[in-house]
């Protein structure tokens, strides 16, 4: 009867033992979730920061005031917000010709973001923007499908009376077309930059120089 009861005994002591250490596993846990909880909140203040930085830079260098970023940031966010609308509804779609409908729309609403906000849009958005034109131009802007789905596309009418098949086309290159524009624009927007720069750098040593004649020198455009 002894040996029972010290064997009892035993037991609850090693069970006891057993869930402190559970409690102290459990403890660990939570400091693992804290742990990730500030470095993701770390990383997206890291982000946050570098969107602010590029913002306060864009004003300065281009002169826009910071309640024009503001505004422009708005419509930015109330566009994105309507294409992660369809996204959504995208996904949930099992029609491929629903589907196609809503890729129409989302590839006509993130054209009239490049038209009109690029210069405001994020540099990491930028680069996606970029990588869908290169994708779009590879497919010729075309969507591979069945047989049977491409004749239904070609026979299904768009809002604007077209087909299907040739809505999709002109939406997603005209995407393409929209971004290639804008960074063809990029590219003369940094020309005209080292125009300046230049002729700021020659005048300093030369004294004041014709416009013409620096703009010629350095192979500026406008």
């Amino acid at each position: 009867m002894l040996h029972r009861n010290v064997s009892c005994l035993k037991v609850k002591e090693m069970t006891s033992t057993i869930a402190a250490s559970l409690n102290e596993l459990e403890k660990l846990e939570q400091i693992r979730q804290h742990l990730e909880n500030c470095l993701t909140k770390t990383k997206q203040i890291d982000q946050t920061a570098e969107l602010i930085k590029f913002y306060i830079e864009l004003s300065e260098v281009e002169g826009i005031s910071l309640e024009k970023i503001i505004d422009e940031l708005i419509s930015i966010n109330k566009k994105s917000s309507e294409i992660k609308t369809l996204i959504s509804e995208c996904w949930s779609a099992k029609c491929k010709r629903s589907q196609i409908r809503i890729l129409i729309k989302i590839y006509r609403l993130f054209t009239e973001l490049v038209t009109d906000h690029w210069d405001y849009l994020p540099p990491k958005a930028i680069e996606s923007l970029k990588n869908i034109k290169e994708e779009i131009e590879k497919s010729g802007g075309t969507v591979e499908l069945s047989m049977v789905h491409t004749i239904l596309l070609v026979l299904t009418r768009s809002s604007n009376g077209e087909n299907l098949q040739k809505a999709y086309k002109e939406a997603s290159l005209g995407l393409a077309n929209a971004i290639s524009e804008a960074i063809e624009q990029d590219i003369e927007d940094a020309l005209d930059l080292e125009v300046a720069r230049a002729a700021e750098q020659e005048a300093r040593r030369e004294g004041t120089i014709p416009w013409e004649v620096v703009k010629g020198k350095y192979g500026g455009n406008k």
